[in-house]
Parts: C-alpha cells; structure tokens; sequence
C-alpha cells in the first residue's frame, strides 16, 4: 500500500469545527486500518501573521511538505483545508515532489471568499465572485466576519489563488453529495476529476425506543445563516404543547435567548457528544433549518442513526439526505412553512411515525465508518492506478 500524507489547516485551536472533526476522524481509523504508512501535516490560523511575505504563498510550508514527502516516499497527498496559513503553497510543493493529491472539499473556498455561497448580508444563495476576476463583491458585502478588512483579506487571498490555479493541480476532488458534484461541474471541474464520497459518523447506531410527541431538537451553531432565527420565532408562535430543546453556542446566542419569548424553548449551550446522545434519545425530531447549501450533514445522519427523523430546509445537500415523508420532512425556508411542517410531523399517528423512524434508522447505516473509509482507500488505490 502507498504511503499517504494527509495535510489540514485548523481555523482556531479554542473552537474544533466539523472539518477539523472530520480530519481527526480520518486520521486516527486510517492510523489504525490501513496498510500503509499514515503521516499528517498541520497548521493553525491564530498563528497566522497577516503581515509576512508569506501570508499568500507559504515558502516555510512549501519547504517542509516537499522535505517529507521526499523523506518519507509520500505517494499521495489528501489536503482537507489550505486556508489560510497552510496557503496554496502545499499543493505546488506535492507536485514538485511528486506525489498525486486529492482534497475533501469541506468548503467552496477556491472559488467563493466565504466558502459557503452564501451572501449573508442578502441572506441568500451567491456565486457573484466566482463570475468575477477580483471578488470585489465579498468586500462590498463583508461577507467574512461581517469586517471589510477581513473580507478583503480572504478576498485577495481568493483572487491569488485562483490567478495561479493551484486547484487545477489538484488530481482529484472528493465531494459529500451529488449536490456538491453539480456545482464543481458547473464552475468548470472535468466530470474524472471529481468523485462523491460522504463523511462517515461516530454513533453507536440505536434506535431509541419512545416516539417523545411534540419533542424537537436543534444542534448547531447559532447564527443567523444557520436559520436558527427561523426556528425560534416558529417555536414563539407554536402552542406549548411543543418543546425546543436548543444545543450549541455561537455569535446569535444572546439576542435569540433574549426573543425566545416562550418557556418552551430551552438553551442549553455546548455539550459533550455522550450527553447529546440523550436529548437525541428524548426527541422526536431533530430540525436542521439552515440557509445555506452546505457541504454535507453530519448532525442529520447521526440524528437518524438513533431512529430521530429529521426536519430540514429544501436546500442543497438536506434534499439528498433528508427524503421528503419517508425519513423526515422538508420545507421551504419561511416561518410559515417551518410551522406547517412541525405541526404535520407532530399529526401523525405513532405507526407512520415508526415507519419514518424506521427509514431513518436504515438510511444512516449507509454512513458507518467502515464502509465510508473503504471507499477512500479505494479512491486511494484509484489515483495510483491512474497515474
């Protein structure tokens, strides 16, 4: 077997994200399942030096990625995330090496300065910077971090790297869903250079026992994009026989406590993963409201591998694994719709409501570690064959 680097970027050490958890997933089980040898290669941003020569082509990471794979014979190298200390600088250094490289995309980030086309100041779907020679949209919209510095950061960062089209270097794309396969198609991604591999989850796959009526739950972050003022003001109009249960913490968490004006509706904060298992358990649905297309998600996956239907936006990868009436329920994304929706999931009697439980459970079994870490060993074997 082929000895393999695998390369991330982590945005912040105090906050672990779904693409660092995914990296560190990835790691540990290939460690300890696969033939060869598994190294990894890691930077942070909050030692990132805005002011350096090497904030957009790192030669400091360009020496030491091409010294390991020369050192250590490294065949392949798996990117997850460059940005933005790492820089592009990696990629040109493994084909200087010669190694052939594959990247998970987490985020759209070669082509989109926030990663999620998404205009959050339009709230709503975007790809104005992909169209454009200089994202100058992104700093107009302050679409990072709601600051015009930082936008025009990220944005010059973008420009650069689409400039020298480091992402053409790349021999493969592995994406989470056919949704995912479309929009690198249509930026100009060839059809052989992109390959669907969803994210595989941690959970001890048991279907809980009790249907819990009128029980919700939402787990994420909280933020305006994660629609997560949707569902509040949906649960403040719904009578209290319907419970919210809120877990997570981010930069909306104080002003939406502050308009949950019903008690039915519960923050709890961050928890640990034994102790979400519990209010997945007590639940009956989980509600993902988000706004934004997303790469994958996790968190609907693991919902269903405890037998918790889920409830979710109409959009992007959620109409992929949320089917409408079988294993969960879809809406557009309006107050109106979301209560509509939560008040059908809430009417059925307990026989259709096992059935969807049922699929639900079923459905998530296709995402269990070994089978989705078999086949990145196989796309592994793949890009050597191809070489």
């Amino acid at each position: 077997m082929q000895n393999v680097l695998l390369i991330h970027n982590y945005y912040r050490t105090q906050y672990t994200g779904g693409e660092d958890i995914i990296f560190d997933n990835e790691y540990l089980w290939l460690k300890q399942n696969y033939d060869g040898n598994i190294y990894k290669y890691n930077a942070y941003n909050d030692r990132l030096k805005i002011i350096s020569r090497n904030i957009f082509y790192s030669k400091h990471h360009y020496e030491n990625i091409y010294g390991i794979i020369k050192e250590k014979n490294i065949e392949i190298v798996h990117l997850h995330n460059p940005f933005f200390n790492l820089t592009p600088s990696v990629i040109k250094a493994a084909k200087d090496a010669g190694a052939v490289v594959v990247q998970t995309i987490h985020n759209y980030r070669w082509w989109c300065p926030n990663g999620v086309y998404f205009n959050p100041s339009e709230m709503k779907f975007c790809q104005r910077c992909v169209k454009e020679k200089f994202p100058i949209s992104s700093i107009r919209y302050k679409c990072n971090y709601n600051s015009i510095l930082k936008s025009t950061f990220i944005a010059f960062s973008n420009y650069l790297a689409k400039k020298h089209e480091y992402y053409k270097l790349i021999d493969k794309f592995i994406v989470m869903s056919n949704y995912g396969r479309l929009l690198l198609k249509e930026i100009g991604v060839k059809e052989d250079h992109i390959v669907i591999k969803p994210h595989s989850i941690d959970s001890i796959f048991k279907r809980k026992k009790s249907r819990n009526r009128g029980k919700y739950l939402y787990i994420g972050r909280i933020d305006k994009l994660k629609g997560i003022d949707l569902l509040i003001k949906a649960f403040n109009a719904l009578s209290k026989e319907y419970e919210l249960s809120v877990i997570g913490s981010g930069p909306d968490m104080h002003k939406l406590s502050k308009i949950a004006c019903n008690d039915n509706i519960k923050f709890y904060g961050n928890l640990e993963h034994n102790d979400i298992y519990k209010y997945l358990d007590e639940s009956s649905f989980l509600i993902m409201p988000s706004l934004m297309p997303e790469t994958f998600g996790l968190t609907i996956i693991e919902a269903m591998s405890f037998g918790v239907p889920v409830i979710g936006t109409a959009i992007g990868t959620r109409k992929e694994l949320i089917q409408d009436g079988k294993t969960g329920y879809l809406f557009k994304p309006y107050v109106n719709e979301l209560i509509n929706t939560i008040k059908v999931s809430n009417s059925i009697n307990n026989d259709q409501y096992n059935e969807i439980s049922s699929k639900a459970f079923e459905f998530s079994g296709r995402f269990k570690k070994e089978v989705i870490m078999k086949e990145l060993i196989n796309i592994y074997r793949e890009l050597i064959d191809d070489r």
